[in-house]
């Protein structure tokens, strides 16, 4: 009885791992928690994304013991961070638009320069773990002044059995949130940009 017991475990492990070999694609659909306010007094703001990433895979499905198949997005990642950091500045009372360079028309430019999103696994002895990072710095310039801050997050889950597509996708998700999240609890940026 023990023995069937192991062997069934072992069969959900390896069907369960058959997935890290499919590749997935990811929509990164950010959400982020902006209360309504009008410290923004309608103060026009450009927000400028670049995409910095030297490799533009998420990451790669897996055991940690071994990469599987890749994890891509078909979205522009710089657009989707831009509308996400729109959205939550017309909450906060601006008048924000996306521009296409650092050079604006607007009173005030935030350019938001994505540097990392990486999801990547490692093996432990009873469980995996699945690391998912996330680095962006954010620089407002007004006239002649300037604000710069480099957000950060850092998330980690351990894992019985290889996460599948719907888990991937909700780790990377929480983790870009959590990243444009961080800009808009900087009560100093929006100290600078409103004054």
């Amino acid at each position: 009885m023990k023995i069937a017991r192991i062997g069934l475990l072992v069969l959900a492990l390896v069907l369960a791992s058959g997935c890290a070999f499919t590749p997935q694609t990811v929509v990164i659909e950010p959400e982020i928690v902006v209360g309504e306010s009008d410290i923004g007094h309608g103060i026009q703001v450009g927000v400028y994304v670049v995409d910095e990433r030297t490799n533009k895979e998420l990451g790669r499905r897996g055991t940690g013991a071994m990469k599987g198949a890749a994890i891509t997005t078909e979205q522009d990642v710089a657009e989707v961070f831009g509308i996400a950091i729109i959205e939550g500045l017309d909450k906060k009372g601006f008048n924000a638009t996306l521009v296409g360079s650092a050079s604006t028309d607007a009173t005030a430019l935030i350019r938001v320069d994505i540097r990392n999103i990486e999801y990547e696994t490692s093996m432990g002895f009873w469980t995996g773990g699945v690391h998912v990072r996330g680095s962006m710095k954010g620089t407002a310039t007004k006239g002649s002044e300037s604000y710069d801050k480099f957000y950060q997050v850092d998330d980690e889950k351990r894992v019985v059995v290889v996460p599948g597509a719907d888990s991937n996708a909700q780790m990377i998700n929480t983790t870009v949130s959590a990243m444009i999240q961080e800009m808009f609890n900087d009560v100093d940026l929006f100290d600078f940009l409103a004054n």
